[in-house]
Formats: C-alpha cells, structure tokens, sequence
C-alpha cells in the first residue's frame, strides 16, 4: 500500500485435492479468501510475510456423495528469495475449514511479482551527469528554468514571548520581518499573517504596506493572539513560528512564506521594562484570592464602628491576617536567562503565593494587592530601586483626608486620591508597614527615584490573566485569632489618632471657663471613633448637671447606632422638649419616626426641617419616601444609618 509500505492486501480463489483419512474417497475444496498483514524487505533479495485471512469454502466428495460448505480462516508466514520479479518462496499456514478440518500446512513455490522489474526494494534511480555546454548556449528546452526572485522575505527577528502578556501581543508587536520587492514591476495587495500553531488557533493578520514599488523594502510588524494553554508553560522552550504573504505581481496572486524558531519563556517570567507589567499577575477573580478575602472580610466586618476609613480597615484586616497566615521570604527559582543574555524576573501569581506560603517582595505586592481589588479597594504599584510595594486608595479626596487622618505626611496624593502606602514585607504589624512605606516613598520622592502606577491604568495595557491548574485549598487561620489581631491593630491605630486631640481637649476641660463645649467634642471624638463606653460618660457628667441638648442629641445618636432606638427615642425628645426648632434635632427624630413608620409624624417633622435648613434636609431626602422606595433612595445617598452629631 502506497500510503504504509509495510502493510499488503491479498486476495485469491483455491482448489485443493485431498485425502481423506480412514476414508477410500478423495476431496475436493475451492474457496475464496481475503486478507492483509505486514511485508519486511530485508534484503534485496530477501523478504518476508506475516498475516492472516479468511473467507468461504466449498468441498465434496469427488464422487458427488456428498458436500458441504463453511468459513474459514487462516494464518500464513512466507519468505520470498532471489532478486527480481521472480521468486521462490517458503511458507507455513495454520488453515481452519469449519466443520470440515484444521491443521498445519508447509509450502515450497514459485511466483511473479507483476510491477517489478528489479528486486523487491525500489531502486534509487542516480540522476544522469549533466552534459557541459557552451556559456553562450541557451539551457534545453527540457530543463526547466528557475523561476525569478520576486518577494523576498528576511531579517526576521522575534522577541521573547512571555505567556503572561499572551493577551498584550494582540496589539503589541513581538517581532518584524522584512519584505523587499525584488522585482522590476510594482508589488501590491500585500497581506502579512503570523501564527504559531502550538499556541494560536488562526492566524493573526499584520498591517503591511499596500504596494512595494520595485527594489523598495519595508519592515511589518508581527502580532499574535495566543490561546491561554500558552500558560501552561513552565519551562522556556522554543517552538515554530510561520510568516506568510500573499501578494499580486503582474495580475497574478503569489505566495511566500517563512517558518522560524521563536523563544517562549515561562509563565511567571517578566521583565522591568515596563514597571506596570506586574499588574498582568494580580488575578483579583482566582477562587484561591477570593476565598481568602471573602472569609477574612465576614470575620471583621462590624467590629469596628465609627469614622474609621473604611477601606484602611479592609487593608489592615487582610494585612494582619497574611502574618497570621505565615508568609515567608523566600528566594526565586534559578534565574530565566532570555535570547539576549539578561535576565527575566519571577513573579508568582497570588494563588502560588498562597499555595507556598513564601516569596519576595514582588509576590506579596500582586498578592496584597488582588486581595484588596478583589474587595473594591483601588491599588497601585509603588517602586524604587530594586523594590516595590504597594498603596491602596482611601477612598475620600486630598482634602478630606487631610481633615481625617491626624499624620496626613503619611499619605500620597495623586491622581486626585489620597493612598496609604504600605511595605509589604514588614512583619511588625499594620501600623508599622504603613510608617515603613511612608518613609521609603518619602525618601526616594526627594530623590526621583520613586515611581507610582495605579493598578487600573495598568490594567489598560497589561491585563491580567487567569492561572489554569487547579483550584488550592486555602487553609486560613482561626477566626478567633484573626479577628484578636485585628482589633488590637485597629485599637491601637485609633488610639494613635486620637491621642494628641484627646489632650488638647482634656486640658481645654480644665481651663476653660464654660466646660462644656470641650466635654461634648471629647465625646463626639470618642463616638466618632467607636468608642462609644467613653463618649458615654463624657455625656452623662453634662446631663447629671443639666439637660444639655448636644449631651441629649449625641446621648442619643450613639444609641440609636447600637440599635436601642426606645432608649435612643427618649433621648431626642427630651433634646425636642428643649429646642424644636433645632435643625439636627429635628432630623434625628424624624429618622426615628421614619424607621417606625410613624409617617404621618414624619411628614411635619421633615416639613420643618427643610424650612429651618433645606442642604440638610437635601441630604437625608430619603424622609419624604416610604417603604422600599426610600430605603433604595437612603442608600444611594450613602446616608442609611447616618447620624448628625451637635457639636
């Protein structure tokens, strides 16, 4: 068979004459068979066969007695010798005749092998020497001539491909090639397609020029799309590359083409080219990253109330957690050296991270950074030389922050935002991480050695990619010590920011003549910061003295916050009793009224406040609506479960 020379088909017709044993009579069979196996030419003169066949038979007795018929099969051996069509040949057949005999069979013969004309191996006919002619003779007629040089490609060059920027090569060149038109006519319709095939399902079509005009050359650009089996790799390795141009010369469409070899380095390599390419690795959607963040967040959510910046707290939960967790710094593989002799960085993605409990300091950036994206929480990448950590928005403008954070040198403003750097590998705690990064951004700034990337711009050019293999099994610490660490973390981030105001007020108490101004504001301080226990007794030493309406109001706003709104109730209408008039008092018994649904109340109530004070009452507009309908709207407004302290 042309297409497996080690294989045949056979088939053929038999007549046998036999003897039968015991029996006086002769036998005759025919039969018709078909089969196949496999032809070794070993020699020029010497070949061999294996394989079985099969078919029907026909037999009877040559005197006409009798007669039967059957299938049968067989299986033969045979070797064929002397060079040649002819052969003598040597065989042995085991024959099955159902219903009729089975037994071995030996054969000595001769044959002809139609087709053959010098042995059973095909000769390599050598080419005949090619007659020397004159120079001024033309070539014969016979010989065809080669045809002209038209397209000419060269100077091909690739860059390392880096499987984690498999979706940037879309639109980011990874190599060129030359086309140069050595023609005397004008080339046009050119068309430029790249793939490889290991790791593209099509062909990725290039801009190339329009039109080559003769002796012109042009460099194109090469793009690929790749399928994400292209991280799978984990070795550097090469693989086949294919370049192919279709163009038109004299009215005719022509193709060339160009196959090279191109480097694809490992899934975790990266270069510093770019300081923004990390972003590629922080997959906030991994289940690893989430289950990780999701659980760490239900564990704290509420246990810190009050003015706390609310995304400082998802940082400092996630961070203290990650200590808990047991990450250590560790040392990359053996370094990825590229095609130009530099080499490549490692960077884990955040399920690796998670999975070896180890890496640098580049890992927990991509880590600590998904983690927080994974919670809404913007990040960025901050550098320096040969570092780079990370800083996560707050959420509230320059200005804002300046009012709410008492050590605002330690926040970066850019973009608008203000951030919280934080040192990644700082093992001392929160607090200590964010005086760490701080200080270096402060430090290398002066010196314009810094450089800040926030990660959603990044993203624009480098956008990350989803690891395959399986999911990990994260194994988070108890909740108990999770939640131990936070609090004491948060404690004493709060008791840092309210320290120097806390003595300022404290010393205004016992200087001033009218105490109460300064005892209210040390009691407002303290709630802000969900210190409610002693926010209370601030209050309650005015209000064993007089009803104070701002005791009164904030008395009763920190109890409606801890859900006791009869108590809380009592409280706003004694400061109504007093003052009710009093815009803030007012709103707070409106809202109370609201939760209620006491409308009719609620109505005059919020009727009086937009004549007293319409921009507070703008705020809360959620009063003028009921059910459903004004929940949607308070939350919208962000203002659901707000409280207006007296100051």
């Amino acid at each position: 068979m042309p297409f497996l020379p080690l294989l045949y088909l056979s088939g053929g017709l038999d007549y046998s004459y036999d003897t039968a044993n015991g029996i006086s009579q002769t036998i005759s069979v025919t039969s018709g068979s078909f089969g196949g196996g496999l032809r070794f030419d070993f020699l020029p003169w010497l070949s061999a066969t294996v394989g079985i066949s099969g078919g029907y038979f026909f037999g009877f007795f040559n005197d006409f007695s009798n007669s039967g018929s059957n299938p049968f099969v067989s299986a033969d051996a045979e070797a064929f010798l002397l060079p040649g069509p002819f052969h003598v040949s040597i065989g042995a057949s085991y024959l099955c005749y159902l219903g009729l005999y089975s037994g071995l069979e030996a054969s000595v013969g001769v044959s002809y092998e139609l087709g053959a004309s010098t042995g059973t191996t095909p000769v390599i006919q050598q080419p005949l020497p090619v007659k020397a002619q004159p120079l001024n003779q033309q070539p014969s007629a016979k010989q065809p001539a080669q045809p002209p040089a038209t397209l000419e490609l060269k100077d091909v060059a690739f860059d390392d491909v880096y499987p984690v920027f498999h979706t940037y090569y879309d639109t980011h060149p990874l190599g060129k090639v030359v086309l140069s038109n050595t023609t005397k006519q004008p080339i046009t319709g050119i068309k430029v397609s790249f793939q490889i095939k290991e790791f593209m399902a099509d062909p990725k079509d290039c801009p190339a020029p329009q039109e080559l005009a003769p002796g012109e050359s042009k460099s194109v650009d090469l793009f690929g799309l790749f399928l994400p089996t292209i991280l799978d790799t984990t070795e550097n390795t090469k693989t086949q590359a294919r370049v192919d141009v279709e163009y038109t010369l004299n009215g005719q469409v022509q193709h060339q083409d160009i196959v090279e070899s191109v480097p694809i380095l490992d899934r975790n390599a990266t270069t510093w080219a770019d300081n923004q390419r990390a972003a590629a690795f922080v997959t906030t959607k991994d289940p690893a990253v989430l289950t990780f963040s999701k659980n760490v967040n239900s564990m704290v959510k509420g246990k810190i109330q009050g003015a706390v910046n609310p995304n400082l707290l998802t940082a400092l939960a996630f961070f203290q957690a990650l200590q808990l967790f047991g990450l250590t710094y560790s040392q990359d593989p053996i370094p990825t050296t590229t095609t130009t002799n530099q080499v490549a960085d490692y960077i884990q993605f955040p399920r690796q991270t998670l999975q070896y409990k180890g890496g640098k300091c580049s890992d927990f950036s991509v880590l600590y950074s998904a983690l927080l994206e994974s919670m809404g929480v913007e990040t960025a990448f901050i550098t320096i030389p040969g570092h780079i950590f990370i800083a996560f928005s707050t959420g509230v403008s320059p200005d804002e922050a300046r009012k709410t954070f008492s050590h605002p040198d330690d926040l970066i403003v850019r973009n608008e935002k203000s951030w919280i750097p934080i040192e990644v590998t700082e093992n001392a705690g929160f607090l200590q991480a964010w005086q760490d990064g701080a200080k270096e951004w402060r430090e290398n700034t002066s010196n314009n050695q810094a450089g800040f990337y926030p990660l959603h711009d990044a993203w624009q050019v480098y956008e990350p990619v989803g690891l395959p293999g399986a999911d990990v099994t994260v194994d988070l610490p108890p909740s108990d010590k999770i939640l131990s660490a936070y609090l004491g973390e948060a404690g004493k981030f709060v008791d840092q920011e309210i320290s120097t105001k806390v003595a300022v007020l404290e010393g205004q108490i016992t200087t001033a003549a009218d105490s109460r101004k300064p005892t209210n504001d040390l009691g407002i301080l303290y709630a802000r910061y969900g210190q409610y226990d002693r926010a209370q007794r601030e209050f309650d030493k005015l209000l064993a003295k007089e009803e104070y309406v701002p005791a009164l109001l904030n008395m009763g706003n920190i109890l409606y916050l801890n859900d006791q709104k009869d108590k809380a109730l009592d409280y706003y209408n004694r400061a109504y009793a007093k003052q009710p008039d009093n815009p803030r008092v007012l709103l707070a018994v409106a809202k109370i009224d609201h939760d209620l649904e006491n409308y009719g109340d609620v109505k005059r109530l919020y009727a009086a406040l937009k004549a007293k004070d319409p921009d507070l009452a703008a705020q809360f507009a959620y009063l003028d609506l009921k059910g459903e309908e004004s929940t949607r709207a308070a939350d919208a407004a962000g203002v659901n479960g707000v409280v207006v302290w007296e100051e």
